[in-house]
């Protein structure tokens, strides 16, 4: 009898075989997008992409699941279809199951595509392309954002937008600007029925017009600064530890902790490349 390790096995194939006939056969296409069969399918590629992103063996994997994603999203009628709730949340492995979770197919397959850009550390920069491309194609038709999805396409703005991912290669504001469309894309054509994203937008307001003002040396300039922050506050627990040391010697008496004060903190944000009235927390960079 089969079994679930030889259905592992075969995984690649199997993905493979999907993402070719998809391509060829547009009927075939439109027939698991018109009964719904193409919510498993995305669950199913997201599952993949996700289970083997940290294995430098299946990286070929991830990347196929990303083209796969892209090549549905292609299909006019695959981002209407994302709107409908997804049910069934516990049902799912642990590694793609999200605690609490109530929203669109939209909503998990935004949340799954962050995952998988914020956890990767630059291991699959050749497929953030084609993640992008994915939102990009189905901005239009979205509906209901969630809060924790609109906050996601933000966070990955305000990281896409910081002086330091600008200005890491030649290419990079090219994944800024099909973000940026994608948002734009959702507030042009849905945009009474996305409030969680304008909302979210308001709050990033400042990050959105500092990028306005954006240029070469403003943005050399913030790395400048922020390498000169780091050093300092380096350098400053190294002297902080040299003197605590030599003041135990002196003396036995441990002097009283004075807890940070909030407004004393320097925040050197990866992201911010102007002031935020947002109060997330910061998620790594792609």
């Amino acid at each position: 009898m089969p079994g679930a390790q030889a259905a592992t096995n075969f995984a690649p194939e199997i993905l493979m075989f999907f993402w070719e006939i998809t391509q060829c056969n547009k009927r075939f296409r439109s027939f698991i997008i018109d009964t719904d069969r193409v919510h498993d399918f995305v669950v199913l590629t997201i599952f993949y992409a996700l289970e083997y992103k940290n294995e430098p063996a299946k990286q070929g994997v991830v990347r196929m699941c990303a083209f796969l994603l892209q090549t549905l999203s292609v299909d006019s009628k695959f981002g209407p279809s994302l709107n409908k709730q997804f049910e069934g949340q516990d049902s799912l492995p642990v590694g793609i199951r999200i605690n609490g979770f109530k929203g669109t197919y939209c909503d998990f397959l935004i949340h799954s595509i962050y995952n998988l850009i914020t956890s990767s550390q630059g291991s699959f920069t050749a497929i953030y392309p084609a993640l992008l491309a994915v939102i990009n194609n189905i901005s239009p038709y979205i509906q209901g954002l969630g809060a924790a999805g609109s906050s996601q396409l933000m966070h990955l703005f305000t990281s896409m937008s910081s002086p330091s991912f600008l200005l890491a290669n030649e290419t990079n504001y090219q994944l800024l600007h099909s973000l940026m469309e994608s948002i734009s894309a959702i507030i042009d054509h849905n945009y009474r029925k996305n409030p969680e994203l304008v909302l979210a937008i308001v709050k990033n307001r400042k990050r959105i017009e500092a990028l306005r003002s954006f240029t070469l040396e403003s943005g050399q300039e913030e790395i400048e600064r922020r390498k000169r922050l780091k050093k300092d506050r380096v350098d400053s627990v190294d002297s902080g530890s040299v003197r605590s040391s030599f003041d135990s010697t002196r003396s036995p008496s441990v002097a009283p902790v004075k807890s940070p004060i909030l407004d004393e903190i320097t925040e050197d944000g990866t992201f911010a490349i102007g002031d935020s009235d947002d109060d997330s927390d910061e998620d790594p960079q792609p």
